[in-house]
């Protein structure tokens, strides 16, 4: 009977070991999922911007804000989603593998182009300067581990964009405890 016990002591172990392994194992294949998805949807920005001359707006109305009191919100209405599938650069929508709540952490891919309307660049021809709405953008989202941190990304909030500076990472609502994020590659 007591060998029945320690044998059902070590299985239950071992068990218990190999789920929170399973558990790491999840973690790290939805932040490679992560990673793929904002690379793909990078591509598909830019492949917009060179049609388009701007990226697509993360609102209907981009109100005249400034950049560091842009808001920064998830693309509930998938306008950004929709405008990459309307013109044929991608056949789904891109969203964070769990876009939700998971422990407490919001997981989601947040966009935002509308905040950097007030950049003004040098027209092109000299004769002045002219404002170039949605020229940049912010893709925040969340990894939930460290281990593609030799590649850039940490757990937490990360950000990427073409020019990722103060002006388009920070966050004015608090985004899970922070309002900044990792500038990652």
């Amino acid at each position: 009977m007591i060998e029945l016990l320690v044998v059902i002591s070590i299985i239950g172990l071992l068990s218990s070991l190999v789920l929170v392994g399973l558990k790491t194992v999840r973690a790290k294949s939805r932040d490679a999922r992560r990673i793929a998805d904002v690379k793909t949807l990078r591509g598909a920005l830019d492949s917009y911007y060179v049609n388009k001359k701007q990226y697509p707006s993360s609102m209907v109305a981009c109100p005249g804000i400034a950049p560091a009191t842009a808001l920064l919100f998830q693309d509930k209405a998938d306008l950004v989603n929709s405008a990459l599938i309307s013109d044929g650069i991608i056949f789904a929508p891109v969203k964070d593998p769990i876009n939700g709540v998971m422990n407490g952490v919001t997981y989601g891919i947040y966009y935002n182009s509308c905040g950097l309307q007030a950049d003004k660049t040098p027209d092109p021809d000299g004769s002045g300067t002219i404002i170039r709405n949605n020229e940049y953008y912010a893709i925040i989202f969340v990894m939930e581990t460290d281990s593609f941190s030799t590649q850039g990304y940490s757990a937490g909030n990360n950000c990427v964009g073409p020019k990722i500076s103060n002006l388009n990472k920070n966050i004015n609502s608090t985004f899970n405890g922070s309002n900044s994020c990792n500038p990652a590659p």
